[in-house]
């Protein structure tokens, strides 16, 4: 099911319960991480890109569907955001055009990770990344 990004926030929260599978945010002026996509219990593919998040959220890994995270420009900055590790259905994760400093060392568990986007970033270490087909 798609869900409309101009409907207003309080039409969207219901909406995500168990049918929503992908939300798209791209360019939406988010301030923030948006909250009610942690209600989407069946997202797959959540998508920020180019807005200002800043950092992500401890609860982010209650998406535990996910297989497509893209917060590529969004303003986050220092270590890698450790609520992603609990990601381990993703695949695809895109991190580019940020200011991260690090990757974290435990990367590796994510083993169904094919693809990492972290071009453009301040990154000074790097986790395991051997099961990555594109780097």
């Amino acid at each position: 099911r798609n869900v409309s990004l101009f409907s207003t926030m309080g039409e969207l929260q219901p909406a995500c319960g168990s049918k929503l599978s992908r939300i798209d945010c791209f360019m939406t002026n988010l301030s923030g991480f948006p909250t009610w996509t942690l209600f989407c219990s069946n997202l797959t593919h959540l998508s920020l890109h180019t807005n200002s998040i800043g950092t992500l959220p401890d609860s982010l890994g209650r998406l535990s569907n996910l297989i497509l995270f893209c917060a590529s420009k969004c303003s986050l900055s220092g270590p890698f955001p450790p609520a992603i590790l609990q990601l381990r259905k993703l695949k695809w994760l895109a991190l580019d055009r940020n200011k991260l400093e690090t990757l974290h060392e435990d990367i590796s568990i994510l083993t169904s990770l094919r693809f990492l986007a972290v071009e453009d970033n301040c990154l000074v270490k790097l986790g395991s990344l051997s099961k990555m087909t594109w780097l």
